[in-house]
């Protein structure tokens, strides 16, 4: 399992079946200083629950090989320590709660603020991590250099403006 020592960037595993989605939060999340890995199944998260030190794995909950709730308890038995959040556009109280129950650190519903999920990921990754205690989440892994015209695209927003990208059940991208 990872633990964000040194100087190397948080890792974080998302497992999406989409693609669209999984590019964009993938590149968000990277434009914020994460080390991302993307996976598009259940079955690569276990392999890579094996292999790769996670700092923090976003799940979703339909994938093509499966509903992810199947999953949880053997990932959590091969990451006890590692947050796991669950992201769907498929929630129900009961959905909600069993994945709560089976291990879920938290559970994200589509369409997804990406300030609201780099708050998330912030949130969890301070109780692992100490070096974050005492930043915000706009301190995770700030890029080194100042945002140029056309970053906008790329991750980075202007002082003041407001930027969120969302994706729908049925994978429509709309970003503001």
């Amino acid at each position: 399992e990872g633990d964000g020592d040194g100087d190397r960037p948080p890792t974080i595993a998302l497992v999406d079946d989409d693609d669209l989605f999984r590019d964009t939060i993938s590149r968000n999340l990277s434009d914020a200083g994460f080390q991302v890995t993307s996976l598009p199944d259940g079955a690569s998260a276990l392999v890579l629950a094996e292999k790769l030190h996670l700092d923090l794995m976003l799940l979703d909950l339909m994938l093509e090989d499966g509903n992810a709730i199947n999953i949880i308890p053997d990932l959590k038995q091969r990451l006890p320590t590692t947050p796991l959040v669950i992201v769907s556009g498929y929630l129900s109280i009961e959905t909600e709660k069993r994945c709560r129950d089976l291990g879920a650190d938290d559970v994200v519903s589509k369409p997804i603020n990406l300030k609201d999920l780099q708050a998330t990921i912030f949130r969890l990754l301070r109780l692992r991590i100490p070096k974050l205690a005492k930043s915000g989440p706009e301190d995770v892994g700030a890029p080194d250099r100042h945002p140029e015209p056309g970053d906008e695209g790329r991750g980075y927003v202007k002082k003041g403006a407001a930027r969120m990208a969302t994706v729908s059940g049925a994978g429509y991208l709309c970003i503001v």
